[in-house]
Parts: C-alpha cells; sequence; structure tokens
C-alpha cells in the first residue's frame, strides 16, 4: 500500500463511556450464562444460549472501530473488532460524485460510488489536503459542497 494522503478520524458507533458500560453488561451477561449451563436446573439451562449470543454481542459491538484513509490508489476503509478485521478498497476511478459538507470543527466527504456512500471526517485545518486530493485524483467527479447551519 502506498502512503496516506489524508487519514480520517477514527470513528466508533458509541462514546467511549458507552462502550465500558456495553462491556460490563456483556461480561455479566456472559458470566451469568456460564453458571446457568453449569448449573443442575434443566429449566435455566434453556436461557444459557440466548444470554451468551447477547453478551458476545455487546462485547463485539463495544470493540468496533471504522478507520478511513485516502491513498494515491483511491479510498481504504477498515474495521476493527477485537482481533477481526475487514478492508474496504474503492480506486478513484470508481467514484462518481463527492458531497463536501463543512461542520463546526470537522469537514465530511462523501464520496459516491454506484449507490454505496463513504464519507471521511477530517479536522478543519486539514480541509486543504482533502481538497488537493479531490482535485488531483477526482478532476471528473461531480463535487458538491454543503454547509451545516
Amino acid at each position: 500500500m502506498s502512503s496516506f494522503l489524508l487519514k480520517g478520524n477514527v470513528s466508533s458507533p458509541f462514546p467511549k463511556w458507552s462502550r465500558i458500560i456495553i462491556v460490563i453488561v456483556g461480561l455479566a451477561l456472559f458470566a451469568y450464562s456460564i453458571v446457568t449451563f453449569f448449573s443442575s436446573d434443566m429449566k435455566k439451562l434453556i436461557y444459557t444460549f440466548p444470554y451468551t449470543v447477547i453478551a458476545l454481542g455487546c462485547v463485539f459491538v463495544a470493540g468496533f472501530e471504522k478507520r478511513t484513509y485516502l491513498t494515491e490508489e483511491g479510498i481504504t476503509r477498515e474495521y476493527f473488532s477485537w482481533g477481526s478485521k475487514g478492508r474496504d478498497q474503492y480506486g478513484w476511478d470508481e467514484i462518481t460524485e463527492v458531497r463536501l459538507k463543512r461542520g463546526k470543527d470537522m469537514d465530511y466527504a462523501t464520496f459516491i460510488k454506484e449507490g454505496k456512500n463513504l464519507t471521511i471526517a477530517v479536522e478543519g485545518d486539514k480541509r486543504s489536503k482533502l481538497l488537493y486530493a479531490i482535485n488531483n485524483f477526482l478532476p471528473d467527479a461531480e463535487l458538491k459542497e454543503f454547509t451545516s447551519e
């Protein structure tokens, strides 16, 4: 992979305080399901599987992060969650439209590729790097700018 032109902010679906609570709840549910599994009560054993699935889902969601990069080849989006990793790569030639939104402290660029949207969020001081990448690698793409109110 070539060098990064611009690194977007790391995003997570939940704030850090919420992620900690979700992990604690998930671990508590998992502990309850293990205790229930090893108990001798057969009526409680039926509830083991749902608690285990919900607990593992909580732990998975709490560890989820997404990172987006602009490189010379295109746009790269990476997903991380507790040891699992995924990567989507889109070439510059696949992008048909770019929507820029200027926020209070952040700038957002949404790259549109045949019905798929890929958004990168950067601090306001990196706007010039973002526009440089868009102008150099996407000269034919339609560019729309919006401002938040």
